[in-house]
């Protein structure tokens, strides 16, 4: 296989991922979607994100990878958490 072909297989993979871990979230009941798949929400932690920002996709996309391919407990991942701001700077 030609250098070219495989890493356009591999940028396909890596494409599709995100979508798998969604779906599977969805039939493992760990996210829901609203019927306009708008909203999202986390089960565990009962809380509801807006789905149209980018960045939420990607947030419950590692959330289900965290959960399914690593075995991560639900219970031990926020998805949110306040900081202190650094005294030193």
């Amino acid at each position: 296989m030609s250098k070219i072909l495989y890493e356009e297989k591999v940028k396909e993979e890596i494409k599709a991922e995100p979508e798998e871990f969604l779906l599977t979230g969805v039939d493992k009941k760990i996210i829901f979607f609203d019927k306009k798949k708008n909203k999202i929400t986390y089960n565990e932690i009962d809380k509801t994100y807006s789905f149209k920002n980018p960045e939420e996709k990607v947030r419950a996309s590692f959330y289900v990878e965290l959960i399914e391919r690593y075995k991560y407990s639900k219970k031990l991942i926020c998805l949110e958490v306040e900081t202190k701001p650094d005294r030193d700077s």
